[in-house]
Parts: structure tokens; sequence; C-alpha cells
């Protein structure tokens, strides 16, 4: 029995997709399968993926996939590239095959359909005449392995420690703005900030450097666990990292950065109405974020925002859709 996972990302894709399919990797690994990631895109010294097993090639084609995929396969694919062809190649030649879809993308062929989401009420799948499972909401949201027992013992009355991060690639170059706009203004509080080599304003971000600041480069997901533990508060990109630091109790301020994370953000704004979200593109971005920051400091505010998400993400997303898949 093997598992192959299609995914893809990278310096103009962003790391959403390869992520959370990490999470999937684990899980099939700590069973003792068979795992591998077929990953498209520039993922070249990628710590994300360190010590996994990795074919980083262009898999987006009918002969790459027929010439690849064995009848024995299970197959996990996790894509905005991938056309309906190809899933329905996927589909019909291997064993069992599951996709992970939060925008009802297209319409699926027989297979495992999963929306690891907070809210997929208005998310609406077509109907087709072959069998699908469907495994949506917050029951399978994908946690990766240093974060699903980690916790904090304690609230700080006062923050001591933020944590900044945008994203894989930070396609908007919002840490330097928020480094411009809220690091400087606070010198008693140290920000942990999130950098990698696939900023394309990485060395003016070095350049601006504070004293109460930290650049991490790279890291891994360990550290980011243990950062988020440590950070009384976050300034993140609204992908993927929403749910490792609702995972942690992490309280955050969340910026929407690309139409794909609108329904992380409906899904925030049912369980909790006053969840601060700013959209980057919104003409008063900087002010806003300035006032929600503000709001975040107090720690009534805090304790209130860990009360209203705890024990909302469980960490056995994983556990339940590889359940699934290894059923057939």
């Amino acid at each position: 029995m093997k598992i192959k996972i299609f995914t893809e990302g990278g310096k103009d894709i962003g790391l959403g997709h390869i992520s959370r399919c990490c999470s999937l990797y684990d899980e099939v690994y700590g069973r003792g399968i068979d795992v591998e990631f077929v990953i498209y895109g520039d993922i070249s010294n990628l710590e994300l993926l360190r010590e996994r097993t990795v074919i980083n090639d262009n898999w987006l084609s009918i002969d790459y996939l027929n010439n690849y995929i064995e009848d024995s396969d299970y197959c996990i694919v996790d894509s905005y590239l991938a056309s309906r062809d190809l899933y329905e190649l996927i589909s019909d030649k291997a064993k069992r095959a599951l996709y992970i879809d939060d925008m009802a993308r297209i319409s699926y062929p027989s297979g495992i359909i999963v929306n690891p989401s907070l809210n997929t009420d208005n998310i609406i799948y077509p109907v087709n005449k072959k069998r699908n499972t469907y495994m949506l909401g917050y029951e399978y949201i994908l946690i990766r392995t240093p974060f699903i027992n980690a916790k904090r013992s304690n609230i700080n009355k006062e923050v001591k420690e933020a944590l900044i991060t945008m994203g894989g690639s930070d396609i908007r170059g919002l840490t330097l703005e928020v480094m411009n706009s809220i690091c400087i203004f606070y010198p008693n509080i140290k920000f942990n900030i999130i950098v990698n080599d696939m900023f394309q304003n990485l060395d003016i971000i070095e350049s601006r450097k504070l004293s109460n600041t930290e650049l991490y480069y790279n890291v891994d997901e360990g550290l980011m666990s243990d950062l988020m533990i440590r950070s009384d508060i976050a300034i993140t990109a609204a992908g993927q990292t929403i749910y490792e630091l609702l995972s942690t109790s992490t309280p955050f301020i969340a910026i929407k950065i690309i139409e794909n994370q609108n329904n992380n953000i409906d899904g925030l704004k049912k369980l909790n109405p006053n969840q601060a979200v700013i959209d980057f593109n919104d003409k008063y971005f900087i002010r806003k974020l300035k006032e929600q920051f503000k709001i975040m400091l107090n720690e009534n505010e805090r304790n209130k925002w860990i009360n209203m998400y705890k024990d909302k993400i469980d960490g056995l997303g994983r556990k339940r859709i590889i359940d699934e898949l290894c059923m057939g």
C-alpha cells in the first residue's frame, strides 16, 4: 500500500497547500504506510519539507499521471491548478482518491471530498452520479504534529512577545508594513517575525530590523509552535496558520490577503463576531491594524478570545481523514 500526495506550492503560489498536506503525510507515515509528496512549484531549500520524501516535478499532465500512478496507489490531491480531466484520471487509476477543496472549485469524480474549514455553510458542491463521500467542516481541520498538543499554560497580564507571520512568501509585502506601523511604536514588546528566502523584499526587512524585533528564517514547525506559545498575540495572514494559532490558543489579528481566505474568515466570524479581520486592500488598513493591536493588548480581551475558541480544534482531523481513505 502506498499513498501519494499531489499538491503545489512555492514562491509565487504560497505554502498553504503544502502545510496542511504535511499533516496528512505525518499521519500516514506514523501508521507505517509508505507515503510521498509530489509537488509542483519552486520548493528549493524549503524547511517545511525536511525529512519528508518529496518528488519536485510538474505532475499536472495526463502523461505524467498515467506513468506515475499505480492501480494499488491511494492518492490525495490538494490543488487549485489541476483540471477536472486530471482528477478524472487520478480517480480512474488509483485504488482510492481523496480531494481537498475549500472552494467547490470543480465537480469531482468518484472519491472523497474534504473541506477542512471552520465554516462550510456557503460552499455547495456540485452533485454528480458517481459515488462521493463528503467530509466537511471543523472536525477535519488539519494541524501539523507539533501544534496538536501544544497549549499555553497561562495568559500574561501584559503583552511581552508578539508574532508576525504573513504567509510562506508574504505575497503582499505586509511584513514590512507591520514592522513600520506596529513594532516601532512598542519598544517594550519583542516581535518574533517569520521570514524566509521566498520574500521578495527580505533585504529591506533586514535593513529595517529594530532592537525589539527578531527575524526567524525558514522556520520549521517545531520552532513555529514554540513561537506561538511564547507569543501573547499574533498578526497573521488568514490562511492555514490561523488553525495552528487556534490550536495553540494564541490570540490573533487576521489579515485577508487573497480571496480564497473568505471561508476561513466567515468561519471565524461565525464563532466570534468580534474577531479582528482586516483586508490588506482596505484604505484604512494601517489605522485599523493599530486600533486592533491596541485592543488586543488588554488582558481581558485576550482571555475572552481564548475562551471563545477553546477546544474548537481537537487535532484529530487528519486521523479521521486517513481512516476514511484507508477504508476503501
